[in-house]
C-alpha cells in the first residue's frame, strides 16, 4: 500500500451506530374521526364513541448504492482488505448502504483510480495515491516508515489527519480533485533479496540491483540500480542482469523471487497507504450518523489490515523456510543508513516537483514534518 514498488504487486485499520435497515418499513397511522351518538335533551341515552380505525401504509426504503474500484483481485490481501471493508459497512448500516465490488482493476488501472474517484464513476476505493503522485503531490510524502507497521499507519495519520501544519494542506488538496481520505492500511514490511550470501549493506557495494524508482536512494548506498519492474526481476535476476532487488517483502514470495535468489534481509522499513478514498459528492449523500460509521469502519480496518498482513507474512517466511532461503534482518546501523538515503531521494525529487510547480512552501511543511516525525533530518535541497 505504499512500498518502493508502486506499480508493481501493490499492499496500510470502532464504534458501530445503528441505523435504520434498508429492508425496514416506516408505519404510517391514521386514526378515524370518532362518531359519537347525539345526547337528546329529554333522553336518557348514553353516548357512544365509534373504535378507531388504523391504516397502515409500507414504505420500503432503498439502500445507498456505492461503487467501489479496485486494483486488488480479489484473493491478493488488498483485495482481501477491500472485501472486509464493505463487509462491515454492510454489517454496521443493517444493509442501508450497499458497496458493489470492481475488483482487478476492472474500472480502471492505477493511473486512472483517481479520475474515477474525481468524476464519481467510483465512489470509493482503496486508492494506491503514488500513482497520481503528479495531482496530489502533497499526499505523497515518503510513504515507507522505520520502526514496525503501527508507526508507519500512525504516520499517515499523523500528516493527514493530526498535524495542524500539514492537515490542512493535504486535505485540501484532495477537497481541490473532490475526493474525502477516510483512514489508511497497513502495507507490509521490505526487504533486500540477493543472489549472494549478505548480512550488511556493504556486502551489496557494487551489486547491480533491480529498481523501479528512487534511484538516487541505491546509489548513495553504494548499489548499481538497474531498472527493472517487478514481473521482469526475477528473469533479471535469473539471467544475471542484477545481482540483487528490493521491494515489499510479500510480493517477492508471490512472485518467486526466492527461487533465484536465496537470501533475504528485512530492512526496517514499512508500508502503509491505500486510503479508504471517497467521492465527495457521494459522502454528501450520507447522513452524519453513515458517515460516522464509514469512519469508524476505516479506524477498524488498520488493526485488521495489520493482522492480516502479518499473518501474510507469517505464511510467506513458512515459504521461504520450506525453500531453504536465508531470512535476516539489518542492523539498526543499516536500517538507519538506508532509511536515511531513501527519505532524501523521495524528499528531494517531491521539493523539485513543488519547486517547478510553484508550491515549494507548502512542500517544505509537509516534508519537514514527514522528517521530524520519522527523526530524520532533511533540508531543502541548496539552491
Amino acid at each position: 500500500m505504499k512500498r518502493l514498488w508502486i506499480l508493481g504487486l501493490a499492499l496500510v485499520v470502532v464504534l458501530a451506530v445503528g441505523v435504520v435497515s434498508c429492508g425496514e418499513e416506516e408505519e404510517t397511522t391514521t386514526t378515524a374521526a370518532p362518531t359519537t351518538a347525539t345526547t337528546q335533551a329529554q333522553s336518557t341515552t348514553t353516548s357512544s364513541t365509534a373504535a378507531p380505525e388504523t391504516t397502515t401504509t409500507s414504505v420500503a426504503k432503498e439502500p445507498i448504492v456505492f461503487k467501489m474500484a479496485s486494483t486488488f483481485q480479489e484473493t491478493e490481501t488488498g483485495g482481501l482488505m477491500a472485501q472486509h471493508f464493505i463487509d462491515l459497512i454492510h454489517e454496521r448500516t443493517q444493509g442501508a448502504v450497499k458497496i458493489e465490488l470492481y475488483p482487478g482493476g476492472t474500472l480502471g488501472g492505477p493511473p486512472e483510480v483517481l479520475g474515477l474517484l474525481e468524476s464519481g464513476a467510483a465512489d470509493i476505493a482503496p486508492f494506491g495515491h503514488p500513482a497520481a503522485a503528479a495531482s496530489l503531490p502533497l499526499l505523497n510524502f515518503p510513504m515507507w516508515a522505520p520502526g514496525d507497521q503501527q508507526a508507519a499507519i500512525a504516520y499517515f495519520n499523523h500528516m493527514v489527519f493530526e498535524n495542524p501544519d500539514t492537515a490542512p494542506l493535504i486535505q485540501a488538496e484532495a477537497e481541490a480533485h473532490n475526493i474525502k481520505y477516510l483512514g489508511f492500511n497497513a502495507g507490509g514490511s521490505n526487504v533486500f533479496v540477493s543472489k549472494v550470501p549478505f548480512t550488511k549493506l556493504a556486502d551489496l557495494k557494487g551489486k547491480k540491483c533491480a529498481v523501479g524508482g528512487m534511484v538516487p536512494a541505491f546509489q548513495a548506498i553504494g548499489l548499481e540500480p538497474v531498472e527493472s519492474f517487478p514481473p521482469d526481476t526475477y528473469e533479471n535476476l535469473s539471467r544475471g542482469i542484477a545481482d540483487c532487488a528490493q521491494m515489499g517483502f510479500s510480493p517477492t514470495v508471490q512472485l518467486k523471487w526466492y527461487e533465484v535468489a536465496k537470501y533475504y534481509m528485512f530492512d526496517g522499513t514499512y508500508a502503509a497507504g491505500n486510503p479508504w478514498t471517497v467521492n465527495l459528492k457521494s459522502w454528501a449523500k450520507l447522513s452524519p450518523e453513515l458517515q460516522q460509521v464509514f469512519l469508524d469502519v476505516a479506524k477498524e480496518m488498520e488493526a485488521w489490515s495489520t493482522e492480516l498482513t502479518l499473518s501474510e507474512e507469517q505464511k510467506a517466511l513458512e515459504t521461504l523456510k520450506a525453500a531453504g532461503v536465508t531470512v535476516g534482518t539489518l542492523s539498526a546501523e543499516d536500517q538507519k543508513l538506508w532509511w536515511d538515503a531513501l527519505f532524501k531521494a523521495c524528499a528531494d525529487s517531491q521539493y523539485k516537483l513543488a519547486k517547478d510547480g510553484g508550491f515549494v512552501e507548502q512542500m517544505v511543511t509537509v516534508l519537514k514534518a514527514a522528517a521530524a516525525f520519522t527523526k530524520t533530518t532533511w533540508e531543502p535541497p541548496a539552491q
